[in-house]
């Protein structure tokens, strides 16, 4: 019995190796073509995040993760305006009308199948390479969701929601001033921008 289980954890120790082995040279022939693989391992072998373990906004410092969020969502709130709500009467009806055909499956299929297989993900927490991966099991609900927000001429609420996260400008990394805020979009609302711009 002893020998079956050291066997089998041999067997999961170079299975183990192996993907590692893989996984590493993966990262050294992306290093031409996609050069921020190699950076994100580089991040994720050093242990570090982007934003400081303490930060400054002029005034006050800010040493625990939650008050460093906090402080970064104040600065960045007064970046965006309140939600305004328009009704119908408001809008001007001299505007030209613009008709949008329905998606077929097809056309659906072909934009999912462009999403680029990162991790990238909005307020959803959806990463892109799920909807190109998972494309055949998601079009049809989507292909429902996207032709009925044309039908009504309505975005769907949730679509409208962004992950918002700090991006490093210039000068002290310790500065809150120093950052610009960045929204990530769902890549369900990626897909429905793309079909409606094209």
């Amino acid at each position: 019995m002893t020998q079956c289980v050291m066997n089998l954890g041999d067997c999961e120790g170079s299975q183990i190796s192996m993907g590692y082995n893989s996984y590493m040279k993966k990262v050294e022939e992306s290093i031409i073509s996609n050069p921020t693989e190699i950076f994100n391992h580089t991040h994720m072998k050093k242990g570090t995040t982007r934003i400081p373990g303490k930060m400054f906004d002029g005034i006050k410092s800010y040493d625990s993760s939650q008050d460093i969020v906090d402080a970064f969502a104040s600065i960045f709130s007064n970046t965006y305006f309140p939600k305004i709500d328009v009704s119908a009467q408001d809008i001007p009806s001299n505007r030209l009308c613009v008709q949008l055909q329905p998606v077929t499956e097809d056309e659906l299929l072909k934009y999912m199948a462009r999403f680029p297989a990162k991790h990238t993900s909005g307020d959803d927490q959806i990463p892109s390479f799920i909807v190109h991966d998972v494309r055949f099991a998601l079009v049809r609900p989507l292909l429902y969701i996207i032709n009925l927000a044309i039908s009504s001429s309505t975005f769907p609420s949730l679509w409208k929601r962004a992950r918002i996260i700090p991006v490093y400008n210039k000068d002290d990394k310790t500065q809150l001033k120093n950052y610009r805020p960045i929204a990530i979009l769902s890549n369900f609302a990626k897909l429905f921008e793309e079909i409606i711009y094209t």
